[in-house]
């Protein structure tokens, strides 16, 4: 087993015993965890991060320490998580990705009452990385979210077919950023995409009513099940289709999602960082639950253009405070469009929307301020990787191009 620790910051540890340590561990180098240490560190903690050597934890200039995971098993990275917090040296655990807390739901009983963090219920460990495990814990607890059905083999489809109407969604369990989630309008396009899906896919596949409104994203802070910040927002752009990762949002205030936020974190017993997604019915307007992750990501520190300082609910978390976060929107509109700097830039370059990288350039809407250029080590990493990555992109276009022309030919 590889350890090893890096110093970022050299100031003195002895300096900062008065402040709280926070550890934050990524298995997946998601870009989604670039600015999480930020939120802590402005909120004045010293910050650990988790993580190999690729990670976007890393690429920024606001960690403390970083504890090498580079080459480590699955049962490796859980040992080393296992023992960092046994130490008692931190004040709060993060997950900042999706499979480090699937790696966690399915760790030992002994080692989920150490590690399951994001929620003080470990009976309830079942919503970690789980759409079917939500969707369990949706029906015990009576939240409302669409009408579903487990799969298990195509024996099931006939009661399928009687319970959930057309159009369906399919959801492959263990799935994130939109992938895995498939919308069927017949029989045969459920049939075909269930050929089409391996053993393991179909695994706790859930098929779910789909249900015609808005998206709506909200991102949570909970602690022991009370609430203490949130954000509300539909969602406007994606870049892959409806299911797919946001760059464009419009900010709105809905006071009457605080009730169910409330209910959630009591009854999961929330504890943490939630990012929730609901579909709004078009008709009824009711809120149905989607989904929630319990991690930070990406849009949590865009929040305090609305008023919502997720460094300031950190703070009242570790201070023990109960003071509730509301987001504040402009009085003239009731609206604020915020972009999310990176997709919108790539999906712009790989649709040629000009339209959108004119509005980046000149600042439209005050976009110059979703650029992280607070920090030059993280704004350089996101401009290498939109390079990185429209030139993979472009390689591969010319290269389809060349290979159908030859062909043609």
């Amino acid at each position: 087993m590889k350890f090893k620790l890096l110093v970022n910051n050299d100031e003195s540890q002895n300096k900062h015993l008065h402040q709280a340590r926070i550890l934050i561990a990524d298995r997946k180098n998601s870009e989604i965890g670039a600015e999480v240490p930020y939120l802590f560190k402005t909120a004045g903690c010293i910050v650990d991060v988790f993580c190999s050597n690729g990670s976007w934890l890393l690429k920024n200039s606001f960690w403390d320490y970083y504890i090498c995971t580079e080459e480590l098993s699955d049962i490796e990275y859980i040992k080393l998580l296992k023992s960092n917090l046994e130490s008692d040296k931190y004040d709060w655990f993060v997950a900042a990705d999706d499979t480090t807390l699937r790696i966690i739901n399915e760790c030992s009983a002994e080692d989920a009452e150490l590690l399951i963090k994001p929620i003080i219920n470990v009976e309830n460990r079942m919503i970690l990385g789980s759409k079917a495990g939500l969707d369990s814990l949706c029906q015990k607890y009576d939240i409302l979210t669409p009408a579903s059905y487990l799969f298990d083999s195509f024996k099931d489809l006939d009661k399928i077919y009687e319970q959930i109407p057309f159009p369906m969604l399919l959801k492959v369990d263990q799935s994130s950023g939109g992938k895995g989630v498939f919308l069927c309008h017949s029989k045969r396009e459920v049939e075909d995409r269930l050929t089409k899906l391996s053993v393991k896919e179909k695994k706790n596949l859930l098929f779910q009513t789909y249900i015609f409104g808005e998206n709506i994203s909200v991102e949570a802070l909970f602690r022991n099940g009370l609430l203490l910040a949130y954000t509300y927002s539909i969602v406007s752009k994606t870049t892959n289709g409806e299911f797919s990762a946001s760059y464009e949002r419009k900010y709105v205030e809905c006071p009457e999602v605080e009730s169910i936020l409330k209910k959630m974190g009591k009854c999961f017993g929330l504890n943490g960082f939630s990012s929730i997604t609901f579909m709004r019915d078009g008709k009824s307007r009711a809120h149905y639950l989607i989904e929630s992750d319990l991690r930070p990501q990406v849009w949590f520190k865009p929040a305090k253009h609305i008023g919502v300082d997720f460094s300031l609910a950190i703070s009242n978390y570790l201070l023990q405070k109960t003071d509730l976060i509301r987001p504040t929107l402009p009085k003239d509109s009731g609206v604020q469009v915020m972009c999310y700097f990176p997709r919108s830039i790539l999906f712009a370059i790989f649709h040629f929307d000009m339209l959108e990288i004119l509005k980046w350039i000149c600042n439209i809407q005050g976009r110059w301020k979703y650029i992280p250029l607070y920090d030059p080590r993280l704004f350089v990493s996101v401009i290498e990787s939109i390079i990185k990555t429209t030139i993979y992109r472009m390689y591969f276009f010319v290269k389809r191009r060349v290979f159908c022309s030859a062909k043609k030919i």
